[in-house]
């Protein structure tokens, strides 16, 4: 709440400021530019450019990482299909003679 008051406060100073350096006439054409809500406003829109204009390169992006993940996810699957126990019994026993010799 600090900070918004002191921002506010701030934004009245410099609109004061701007009336008396251009007067009323002159005030009334810029001030829908001035004070934090027009740089809100402003950098919304910037972020909306900059994300409809990078949509086009990031959508075949996440595609070609999707399939890649669902690949892997298959291979994973068939992996854990192929497993039986008296496969994972056999694979252990030649693991213990490997390190016991």
């Amino acid at each position: 709440a600090e900070f918004r008051a002191a921002v506010a406060r701030a934004a009245r100073a410099d609109a004061s400021l701007v009336r008396a350096k251009l007067g009323h006439q002159g005030f009334a054409g810029v001030s829908d530019r001035l004070g934090v809500h027009a740089l809100r406003r402003f950098l919304e829109k910037h972020v909306e450019r900059q994300y409809r204009a990078n949509v086009a390169r990031v959508v075949p992006l996440l595609r070609q990482e999707r399939q890649a993940t669902e690949s892997a996810l298959r291979a994973a699957d068939e992996e854990l299909a192929a497993l039986t126990p008296e496969r994972l019994r056999r694979s252990a026993e030649a693991i213990a003679d490997k390190f016991c010799r």
